[in-house]
């Protein structure tokens, strides 16, 4: 079954779109709208049918351990239509600035990359400088949102001594009620893809449980709403979302425990602190850390 909507727009013209209704949820629903929109089937209901942005979020945790005292789940949002030009552009770096080392093929991740370890301990100062400057214009230019869930670790346990919660558990969500929260104020739906580790089983289990039970300040028809899907994607799948995400966590971290940020002799100053405060989610108020980095016992 169809809704068909017919709408009187200029000079009287006319125009019919048809909403198969097993993709409904995708429209965002306003009834009393203006009276040139009119459902055909029910001529005393009216409705105008908005379609709703389908987003991306892209995971990554950093755990409480030394430097850090806090659990972290940061995600990255990224619009569905910007996200091909994005991958393409971050491949296009990586071969153009270290071949060498695999070009496209080869997964960035933050710590082995700045510690130059592991896959990065023969990455050359040249390269380095390359990779680098490429992937901070690219941060800069492409329009992404961060959102972060953060525990504080040492104070939660100092004000709790025998706590029975998951601090990582509590975390994740979080993070998940910041980007129900994001997806209502943006009239959007998404899509939500973690790099697959040991405690997937947990985090689809805290997904599932809010979509049935809710949390304490969002229904479960609000998550409902706006969460379609959560998946785990492998190191190897070389998921260009999750490496963005990758290199945003560590420095949020580094942030909200007040830890100086990598520095290369050539980075500008300042320059991971300024992309983060600018991509951070706001909200409506200007308040980043409270709509964007959200942190819990703070």
């Amino acid at each position: 079954m169809e809704i068909h909507v017919e709408s009187n727009l200029i000079d009287n013209d006319i125009f019919v779109v048809s909403f198969d209704l097993t993709r409904i949820e995708y429209f965002h629903i306003v009834k009393d709208s203006p009276p040139f929109c009119r459902n055909i089937l029910d001529g005393s209901e009216e409705y105008i049918f908005m379609a709703r942005k389908k987003y991306y979020m892209f995971v990554d945790e950093v755990k409480a351990t030394p430097p850090f005292t806090v659990y972290n789940f940061t995600g990255v949002v990224l619009q569905d239509d910007v996200i091909e030009g994005f991958k393409q552009e971050l491949n296009d770096i990586k071969d153009r600035s270290i071949p060498r080392l695999g070009g496209s093929t080869r997964n960035l991740h933050y710590s082995p990359l700045v510690g130059k370890k592991k896959e990065f301990k023969t990455l050359t100062l040249e390269e380095e400088d390359d990779l680098w400057g490429g992937l901070f214009d690219l941060f800069e230019k492409t329009n992404y949102t961060i959102l972060s869930g953060i525990v504080l670790d040492d104070i939660y346990k100092k004000l709790y001594p025998n706590y029975r919660v998951d601090l990582e558990i509590l975390a994740f969500k979080t993070l998940l009620q910041n980007f129900a929260r994001f997806l209502h104020n943006n009239n959007g739906y998404a899509e939500i893809v973690i790099e697959s580790s040991n405690d997937d089983e947990k985090l689809r289990e805290e997904f599932f449980r809010i979509k049935i039970a809710g949390s304490k300040y969002i229904t479960a028809e609000g998550y409902n709403q706006v969460f379609r899907h959560l998946k785990f994607e492998s190191k190897e799948m070389l998921n260009e979302g999750i490496q963005l995400a990758d290199l945003m966590a560590n420095p949020i971290s580094r942030l909200v425990c007040k830890r100086s940020q990598y520095k290369n002799k050539s980075f500008p100053e300042h320059v991971y602190e300024n992309i983060l405060l600018d991509k951070v989610y706001n909200g409506t108020i200007q308040q980043p850390f409270e709509y964007g980095i959200r942190k819990i016992f703070s």
